[in-house]
């Protein structure tokens, strides 16, 4: 599959209707386009073939309010955030055209989204398309890249990657009740990415960490999942987020052969 990125369209709200962001590309020599659409507060990803300029969910809205952007790195980086696609009170929740343009190359990767058909209620029957993964390089300073997937980096707060690198070292899994086993692993990972700070508090981060009564353990767990949720697509939670039933092993489901460790 050949993906080439030929720009971006942002609509601005009209009436009530919120802007959206349109990305265009070329599949194999197909002209195509993938947009995201807020249905009822409910999020939805369309994709459709042709001209974008065909599309009657962006020909309605008035020409003053649409925009085009050939380099979509400049969009990633903000050029087109200072755009109305929302009322300020929704705009964190809703994200700016950055954030929403960065979930659409993903999930453009990912081969996720919907007809455009079934917006307008023809409701094509599809079948369930496989979710493409990307590979997952970490480098010797502890960044975690998704390759495949426009290298985007998965960032966390240095606790919650620490948790993260180490179940990706183990993708055997691990119960949770057993954590306290890989004490020193754990340390050892958690000082790597914070090697100024003090080692005792570091220390004592490790054991709030591996002691499972306390909570501390879930939440973060919890966290990295709301995170790569809001940032990923919610269908993606099921192979890069850390999961599992309490009493059995936690893991991240990701083939082994798609993970490089470069310690």
């Amino acid at each position: 599959m050949q993906i080439e990125i030929k720009g971006v369209y942002i609509t601005e709200m009209q009436e009530k209707t919120w802007g959206r962001v349109y990305v265009v590309y070329l599949e194999d020599n197909t002209e195509k386009y993938i947009f995201k659409n807020w249905l009822k507060f409910k999020e939805k990803t369309y994709k459709g073939e042709g001209n974008i300029l065909n599309e009657p969910s962006f020909t309605w809205v008035n020409t003053s309010l649409q925009h085009f952007f050939s380099d979509y790195v400049e969009v990633l980086n903000g050029k087109a955030d200072n755009l109305n696609l929302t009322t300020p009170n929704f705009k964190s929740e809703y994200g700016t055209p950055s954030v929403i343009l960065q979930k659409l190359l993903i999930e453009l990767k990912a081969n996720i989204g919907e007809s455009v058909a079934n917006r307008r209620g023809w409701f094509l029957e599809e079948q369930n398309k496989q979710v493409v993964l990307s590979s997952i390089l970490v480098n010797p300073k502890g960044t975690i890249v998704l390759v495949d997937y426009f290298n985007f980096e998965l960032k966390f707060e240095p606790i919650l990657k620490t948790l993260y690198l180490f179940f990706l070292q183990h993708l055997e899994g691990c119960r949770l009740s057993e954590l306290y086993l890989h004490k020193t692993e754990l340390l050892d990972i958690y000082t790597r990415l914070n090697p100024n700070k003090n080692k005792e508090k570091m220390q004592e981060t490790i054991d709030v960490l591996v002691t499972v009564s306390n909570n501390s353990l879930h939440e973060k767990i919890s966290k990295i999942k709301n995170k790569i949720k809001s940032e990923l697509n919610e269908d993606l939670c099921n192979y890069y987020a850390i999961t599992g039933i309490p009493g059995e092993k936690y893991m991240i489901n990701i083939p082994r052969e798609l993970v490089s460790l470069n310690k």
